[in-house]
């Protein structure tokens, strides 16, 4: 056993995200005045390589952002979090952009501009393959192409490296994409990606055992504040959720 921080590498996406709150979502044709706006960096690529560096490992991103004002910034964001940036490259077109609108009851509606994300290519993948090499774990999701993602499946199996797949946004997938170590949908990505419905302790065994039928070494289904179902292959065990106090939106990144 080694003290050594695990060396995570994520292959994925990284946007601004535009946060606007108001009393209520407009209607088509309709304008609304907001109470607030705020610009923070996220993305699901961007998030997963945060959360990662905040429990203690060493982070290299792997990604794109655009050629306008808000690459830099998402760039020193990641920085700020200790996140090494060698493997982002830049391209000519906007920044992955997401604009959230949020209303008073927490009902929201959001758009997502990809942008650069949604030019990372497999080559990109090539490039950073020392990179995936020599990581402990590769982390990935859905907000790049889907053949950039399968590119870095093939690639970490290849050279040993275990691989945490979020499959989000929701969509369905090829075969080949649910040969990881650990597959963490949430409940409506595990009923599309199952066709089951995601509710009861049964359903959710289910859905679990499915998706680990389909070449999924792990199945972890998030289920909100009821917590997550774990199943290693033989059994399931629901982990409770962490209570934490109240985040402040104006503060949180991810």
């Amino acid at each position: 056993m080694t003290d050594q921080a695990p060396r995570i590498a994520v292959v994925g996406s990284i946007n601004m995200d535009l946060v606007i709150r108001c009393q209520r979502l407009p209607v088509p044709g309709e304008t609304v005045m907001a109470d607030s706006s705020h610009e923070i960096c996220g993305g699901k690529g961007a998030n997963q390589a945060v959360a990662a560096s905040r429990a203690g490992g060493l982070v290299s991103m792997i990604g794109r952002v655009g050629s306008d004002a808000f690459a830099e910034r998402l760039i020193d964001n990641l920085k700020a979090e200790q996140i090494c940036c060698n493997e982002i490259r830049l391209s000519d077109c906007e920044s992955g952009v997401a604009v959230v609108a949020v209303e008073e009851s927490g009902q929201n509606s959001i758009m997502v501009v990809p942008g650069a994300n949604g030019m990372v290519s497999p080559k990109d993948v090539t490039a950073s393959e020392p990179i995936i090499r020599d990581a402990d774990v590769l982390l990935l999701q859905l907000e790049v192409p889907l053949e950039t993602v399968a590119a870095a499946i093939a690639l970490a199996r290849r050279h040993g490296t275990r691989i945490v797949f979020d499959p989000a946004p929701a969509q369905q997938l090829p075969e080949e994409l649910f040969g990881v170590d650990l597959l963490c949908p949430n409940q409506s990505e595990a009923s599309l990606l199952t066709g089951i419905e995601v509710e009861t302790e049964q359903q959710v065994a289910a859905a679990a055992e499915s998706l680990q039928r389909r070449g999924a070494r792990h199945v972890a289904i998030t289920l909100g504040e009821r917590g997550t179902w774990l199943f290693d292959g033989e059994q399931g065990t629901l982990i409770p959720t962490i209570k934490q106090g109240p985040c402040s939106r104006h503060d949180c990144r991810w």
